[in-house]
């Protein structure tokens, strides 16, 4: 009877012990490395990497934030800010971007079959809410230490993310529950500068393999107009065999601000963007097929 009763508290320990916690991620001394691809699944063309983490306190509204500073280039010597983040510990973790807009981007306490909503304002303004739901929960073993595991979907969608204690999404720390047409992955993670976590379909934790050059044949055949854009831009491809294609809008520090599937002859909606200059690549498939700039004014 008394080992019967010592099983059951072992069996309520370990469910406790993957469910209704933190995932552990406001630390200054966590790093992430995040591959971006665009078009493809595959590092060798047409990806970036960027990496992330969390430092210094700051107040804002009588709150105490970490600032998220990023870095494009393999040395990790330029850090730019492009928000901020801070805790509740019974609700999740906060992401605050540069426009002064917050939202959920980790729920914490998540129990099997709960449903909640990302509100991720790192992301374009359409596609910022995500609703979706825990399928199962687990463990998985990282570095000799088992961290809680947490298998995410959505509702009418096959795409699933996983969230993992310590480091956060599968898909880089800033993408949670995001399934966009760009396509994410995290690489590696650090604490303490010490290399924790890697992504065993990869073999290095930055990519930067984003051309230089496009194909100027290829360029010569779209007409974007009008640039500058004040609401619409329209985008003409002169070979019909090509119907559809995915266009990508970019800020000048990298961050995605707008994707989306068109047509040739569509007339793209770009009234929600501020005044500024705006890189965007065209693709279809494993395809890149344009890479320039629009200037919204």
């Amino acid at each position: 009877m008394k080992k019967k009763f010592v099983l059951v508290i072992i069996a309520l320990t370990s469910v406790w012990g993957l469910s209704g916690q933190s995932l552990n991620l406001l630390n200054s001394n966590k790093l992430w490395s995040n591959l971006i691809s665009w078009g493809t699944y595959l590092p060798n063309c047409c990806s970036q990497t960027d990496f992330i983490k969390f430092s210094g306190d700051t107040s804002i509204e009588s709150m105490t934030y970490k600032k998220v500073i990023q870095s494009y280039d393999s040395l990790k010597s330029n850090w730019k800010l492009i928000g901020f983040v801070r805790e509740e510990p019974q609700s999740g973790l906060y992401f605050r971007n540069l426009d002064e807009q917050e939202g959920l981007l980790y729920k914490y306490n998540l129990q099997l079959k709960d449903t909640f909503t990302i509100v991720n304002t790192y992301l374009p303004l359409m596609v910022q809410s995500i609703k979706v739901f825990v399928k199962d929960i687990d463990s998985v073993e990282i570095n000799g230490s088992y961290k809680r595991r947490y298998l995410v979907g959505k509702e009418n969608i096959f795409a699933t993310d996983t969230l993992i204690e310590d480091l956060g999404s599968t898909q880089g720390i800033m993408f949670p529950c995001c399934f966009l047409t760009l396509y994410k992955t995290l690489l590696c993670y650090y604490e303490n500068d010490v290399l924790v976590y890697k992504n065993r379909n990869y073999e290095r934790c930055y990519y930067n393999t984003l051309p230089t050059n496009i194909n100027q044949v290829e360029s010569r055949q779209f007409k974007i107009y009008p640039n500058p854009v004040i609401d619409e831009l329209t985008i003409e491809y002169s070979d019909s065999r090509d119907t559809w294609f995915n266009l990508d809008l970019f800020d000048l520090s990298g961050k995605l601000v707008n994707t989306r599937t068109f047509c040739p002859g569509d007339r793209i909606n770009l009234s929600s963007l501020r005044r500024g200059l705006y890189p965007i690549i065209i693709y279809n498939k494993n395809k890149l097929y344009y890479n320039g700039n629009i200037y919204k004014n």
